[in-house]
């Protein structure tokens, strides 16, 4: 029908494996991320009725205004593009299917055009990273999983423990005949 959007389909094949999330924490960091989109409009919103209580002239109220908005949508973006992103590989299962895989969408995923379904045939090799957990260098280490794609541009399409990462690689390897390149935590001196 004229104007109406076309919805592709994709045939995904058959649900190989669903990797869910193996972080324990996952609810409790859905509720940070959602405190914090809510919360820096409400920052926002109390800053600004707070100028209103000032002595100021005319012209410095838009100047404080636009540098508050400024920073508020600078804030909001760090948010949404990075700290979400973050956020939903470890919380967000990964779908390996018999034609691709599919792993959580996101706004920075979508603005680097590599969102949504990924078919195996634009899959060039797998990447298994350590990531510290504690953020702290130490010991405890999940691995991110990044997919190589045809394009150039790489997908990281979770981050789990190490058994579930390293299941997941195998799969999408064994199944596609992709490369697993496997780059572990630097050693620091002592």
């Amino acid at each position: 029908m004229p104007g109406h959007a076309v919805t592709r389909l994709v045939d995904k094949g058959v649900l190989v494996r669903a990797i869910e999330s193996t972080d324990p924490m996952a609810q409790r960091k859905r509720m940070v991320l959602l405190t914090e989109w809510v919360s820096l409009p409400i920052i926002a919103v109390v800053f600004l009725g707070l100028l209103l209580y000032m002595d100021m002239e005319g012209n410095d109220y838009f100047y404080v205004v636009l540098a508050v908005l400024m920073g508020i949508l600078l804030m909001e973006a760090f948010t949404v593009l990075f700290i979400a992103n973050h956020f939903h590989a470890y919380t967000e299962p990964i779908k390996i299917y018999s034609e691709g895989v599919e792993a959580y969408s996101s706004t920075l995923n979508k603005l680097r055009g590599v969102d949504g379904f990924l078919q195996k045939s634009d899959l060039l090799g797998i990447e298994l990273r350590d990531v510290s957990v504690n953020g702290q260098g130490q010991r405890d280490y999940d691995r991110s999983i990044t997919l190589q794609l045809s394009n150039g541009k790489h997908r990281l399409i979770g981050i789990r423990n190490r058994e579930a990462a390293m299941d997941a690689a195998k799969t999408m390897s064994l199944m596609w005949e992709l490369i697993i390149e496997d780059f572990p935590a630097k050693q620091r001196r002592r």
